[in-house]
């Protein structure tokens, strides 16, 4: 079995300690916290039961986190790390056959099947935590790193992860070669 790794956005594989796991972060059911609520001046129409209309505040809901919160992957995850615009991302590296099936499906199939293979790849080898994450990012107008990639910020995400597991594809089959050529590297 392989041991996790964390991944560089530009693919290369992080060897260096200086990179620290994300803390196990165990939430306590005993605390309840409520969403901070910011009061507007607007008014909206309100219908009650008997379809009279009275004015109400409008009560708008403020879950933004603060700018200088640090995104933290909360669940534990025994696969390998993919550092990306900031985040460290939960990722699973592909074997070469996931890679084979996902291009060749794009020649091959339908595009209903095209699309379907490419969600079931990328809930197999993202968390959903860093779904949600990458989702949430994406959905911010303000958000200039995800706002810079031309690409597409899931196409780039997926053409990392690809090459990654191209990558490493190519580094086993060598070694494997070089075992069976009597040549392994000392």
């Amino acid at each position: 079995m392989l041991g996790m790794s964390t991944f560089a956005s530009d693919g290369t594989e992080l060897t260096s300690p200086a990179v620290p796991e994300p803390p196990v972060v165990e939430p306590d059911a005993a605390v309840v916290v409520e969403p901070e609520v910011v009061e507007s001046d607007s008014l909206a129409v309100v219908r009650d039961d008997d379809d009279a209309i009275h004015d109400a505040e409008v009560v708008v809901a403020d879950d933004e986190p603060a700018a200088d919160e640090k995104w933290v992957h909360q669940s534990e995850w025994k696969y390998d790390w993919l550092d990306y615009k900031g985040d460290k991302l939960a990722i699973r590296v592909p074997h070469q056959n996931a890679l084979t099936a996902l291009f060749q499906a794009g020649q091959q199939c339908s595009p209903e099947f095209q699309a379907d293979l490419t969600q079931k790849f990328v809930k197999r080898h993202i968390s959903q935590e860093s779904i949600e994450r990458v989702l949430e990012r994406m959905s911010d107008p303000d958000d200039e790193e995800y706002a810079a990639v031309e690409i597409g910020v899931w196409g780039d995400l997926l053409r990392i992860i690809a090459k990654i597991g191209g990558d490493r594809a190519t580094r086993d089959a060598e070694a494997l070669l070089a075992v069976q050529s009597g040549k392994t590297k000392a």
